[in-house]
Parts: C-alpha cells; sequence; structure tokens
C-alpha cells in the first residue's frame, strides 16, 4: 500500500472510531514513510491533543473471541500465577490480525510498517553474529519467554472446549 493511501486509509479509520485531533495532523516521514502526527500550531503545556475513546483501543475488552475469553477465565490476571497482561493482550491482537479485513482494527494494522528484522526471529546461525554482546542471550531469553506463555495460551484453550487447539509454536530457525 502506498503512503499516501496508507495514511488516508487509517485518517478515516480514525475518523470512523471518534478519535478527534486538535492541534495536530497525520503525516508520513518522508525518510522512512512511517506515519506520525505533526503540530500544526503552538501547544500547551498539558493540552489534550489527540482524544481516542476506549472503544477504539484493541483491548481484551473491546474484542471478545471464545479463545480469549477462555484464557480470561482461566488467567486470573490479578492473582499471584496468572497469565502476564502481555500474553492475553497479544492472544488478543494476534486473532484480531487473523480476522483480515472483517477485523475491525484492520485499517489500523494495515497502517503499521512492515515488522523489522528483530533477533527474537532470528534463528541460532544468526544469533551466533552477536555472541558476547548480550543481544543473544536477550533474544534466546525471550523466545523462551514467548514460547512458554504460548504453551500456557494453547493449554488453556485447548481445555476450555470453547476453541480449537492451536498449533504448536513453530521454531524461528
Amino acid at each position: 500500500m502506498s503512503v499516501k493511501k496508507q495514511k488516508t486509509t487509517f485518517a478515516s479509520w480514525l475518523d470512523a472510531q471518534g478519535v478527534r485531533f486538535d492541534g495536530v495532523r497525520i503525516d508520513s516521514d518522508s525518510t522512512t514513510g512511517a506515519l506520525r502526527l505533526v503540530s500544526t500550531r503552538a501547544i500547551v503545556d498539558q493540552e489534550a491533543l489527540v482524544v481516542v475513546p476506549k472503544g477504539a483501543v484493541l483491548s481484551v475488552k473491546t474484542a471478545s473471541n471464545p479463545a480469549v475469553e477462555a484464557l480470561l477465565d482461566e488467567a486470573a490476571l490479578d492473582k499471584p500465577g496468572g497469565f502476564p497482561d502481555s500474553a492475553v493482550q497479544t492472544l488478543v491482537v494476534a486473532y484480531e490480525r487473523s480476522k483480515g479485513v472483517a477485523s475491525r482494527w484492520h485499517a489500523y494494522f494495515e497502517s503499521m510498517l512492515e515488522v523489522p528484522d528483530l533477533p527474537i526471529l532470528w534463528g541460532d546461525d544468526e544469533l551466533a553474529l552477536l555472541h558476547g554482546t548480550g543481544l543473544d542471550a536477550a533474544a534466546r531469553a525471550w523466545r523462551a519467554e514467548l514460547a512458554r506463555e504460548h504453551r500456557t495460551i494453547v493449554r488453556a484453550t485447548a481445555q476450555s472446549n470453547q476453541a480449537k487447539p492451536v498449533p504448536p509454536l513453530q521454531s524461528c530457525s
């Protein structure tokens, strides 16, 4: 999608969601193409520049599906040992992205740039190039944490009988 179309689509989606701008506009960075907000006037300290209705925020409260509901039943988010909020939010985003154009947040997802090349997604051979920097260990630790969260989510959704089991996480290497 062209940057101009990306910007127009996103602006139209924000308008349809009731998002209001005051003193800023959506623009695109001429170097990266990333969307950004640019001031259109002098801004006063503590002034609200963007008002976003709660319903326009993708969260466990605004997205509902059997997998999320099963996970929330098991999550006990406010209790020790419950699923981390990040795991639940990741599931919500993954579910909405999987719906494609049927998702209410499709235009929002389309406005994002392609996923950057992150070390967490690299295979072991590529991570070996970072040996000794600390980034290799951090990427492996984060990957292990995400794999644990994924296994927990798979167990919870499979046990709920409200959702089909999620396939095993594929290795990045």
